[in-house]
């Protein structure tokens, strides 16, 4: 998928070709996380949440309604009953549609990125270069069953299903004159998100964003130390975006309820149960839990081995920084998420830094889509031993010489893309041969050597 950036933020001009490891560097103040949210929250539920509603009130530009979706609408009113070919959709209008949440991102940007006086009015994402047959063949695998329910009797009178392996979604009525009971716009209300969700889920599935303020969001006092069963009891699992501030609340759910085992038994889940400890094992050299207090609290701590244990706000802040990374990859990781973790690097020591590459890594080996931005030079380093050793000829000898000992943290070259922002805009410095140019970053080495050179020489230097 490629996308152009015109007027957000830092970036004027921007061309970006996101693959499952996407890696922004570059100078602070360069646009980098503005780009990685923006391109995450359109690409992710909240985008299309935001823009169902727009989309029910103003439509398309040209047409302004899709036609599949006011016939079947029409049809369920005078027939009971309809259905749509949801691949035949897909194709039609999945960059159209992806294009209009676009066009539409500017008006919930400002929001989305905690700057309400932002000035997004000339903003402007476009995308292209969608491969088609991958979201039709996705949304063909796709199970729908839900109802809508008026009334107090709690039955549903407008019901959607779709079986996997079929491509037509059937929507049903129990009522012969349902505008009686459930408005148009609603009937409405419904396809479009039923339709406009699956097209998201086909491209992208939940987005996480572990940004530069998640030590605070995970050792703020009304987090975690003091929610109590109740406070929890309201939440819903798996929302529109499993934001950072409640990767938390979420776990705890799952955990209060007692469902915590049967996601961890989850089959389809075990690659990312797997990672979370090695995480664990591999990084942070210790476990993260929940423990239940005599008061009916639940508190994270930190288990470092011999029975021993510290509450997480005790730990250290590389721990605290990594924390809610294991909570989302224990408990809420689906293949084909997307989590956007601005600066891994923090609070690490380099060798942290290239253990937590070949991680990452191996999250995207595993089906997650990855967006990091960066200014450690020790994880673009380490990405390009990574890039070289997935075209070894003996994988399983060389992951022996690297940090975590496993070579499903080598990484196919057409997985990874590396943007430096600078001067308004974005290029690509991975080249075909695997080499990344992260001049960015040599340029500082090359100054601080000189300096070095300089200071030792200079007679005038007090001794």
């Amino acid at each position: 998928m490629k996308v152009s950036i015109q007027n957000l933020g830092a970036v004027k001009q921007a061309e970006i070709e996101i693959k499952p490891l996407t890696v922004f560097v570059g100078e602070n103040g360069t646009g980098k996380t503005w780009a990685a949210y923006s391109l995450a929250g359109i690409l992710g539920k909240f985008g299309f949440l935001n823009f169902t509603g727009w989309y029910l009130v103003n439509g398309l530009r040209n047409p302004p309604r899709l036609p599949e979706i006011e016939q079947a609408v029409q049809k369920v009113i005078e027939e009971g009953n309809a259905q749509i070919d949801v691949v035949q959709f897909a194709e039609n209008h999945a960059i159209e549609c992806f294009n209009a949440i676009a066009d539409y991102a500017p008006a919930w940007l400002p929001t989305f990125l905690s700057t309400p006086k932002g000035d997004f009015s000339k903003t402007q994402i476009r995308f292209s270069a969608l491969d088609i047959s991958d979201i039709a063949r996705a949304v063909m695998g796709t199970t729908v069953s839900q109802g809508l329910s008026f009334g107090q009797d709690g039955q549903p009178k407008l019901s959607m299903s779709k079986e996997s392996g079929d491509k037509r979604l059937f929507i049903i009525t129990a009522s012969a004159d349902i505008t009686s009971i459930i408005p148009k716009e609603s009937i409405r209300a419904n396809i479009v998100n039923t339709l406009f969700l699956m097209m998201q889920q086909a491209v992208f599935g939940n987005v996480t964003y572990l940004p530069i303020g998640r030590i605070t969001m995970a050792t703020e006092e009304r987090m975690y130390p003091q929610i109590s069963h109740e406070e929890v009891s309201a939440d819903r699992i798996f929302t529109a975006d499993v934001e950072a501030s409640s990767i938390l609340r979420h776990t705890l759910k799952l955990i209060s309820t007692g469902r915590d085992e049967e996601v961890l038994n989850q089959e389809d889940r075990q690659d990312y149960v797997r990672l979370s400890q090695l995480l664990e094992e591999g990084v942070l050299r210790g476990g993260v839990s929940y423990k239940q207090s005599a008061l009916n609290y639940w508190n994270l701590y930190y288990n470092f081995g011999g029975g021993r244990s510290l509450e997480l706000r005790a730990a250290s802040s590389m721990v605290k920084e990594l924390a809610l990374l294991v909570l989302y990859l224990r408990y809420l990781a689906q293949k084909n998420d997307v989590i956007v973790i601005d600066e891994p690097e923090m609070n690490l020591h380099p060798e942290a830094q290239a253990r937590m590459t070949e991680l990452l890594c191996m999250m995207v080996n595993a089906g997650l889509n990855v967006i990091v931005t960066t200014h450690s030079s020790y994880i673009v380093d380490h990405l390009a031993n990574l890039l070289k050793a997935a075209k070894s000829s003996d994988k399983a000898g060389l992951a022996e010489r690297f940090f975590l000992k496993d070579e499903r943290a080598f990484i196919a070259q057409d997985k990874v893309s590396v943007y430096h922002f600078e001067n308004g805009s974005a290029h690509s410095i991975l080249d075909e041969d695997g080499y990344i140019d992260w001049k960015t970053f040599s340029d500082v080495t090359e100054r601080l050597l000189r300096l070095a050179d300089i200071v030792e020489d200079y007679q005038g230097v007090a001794v």
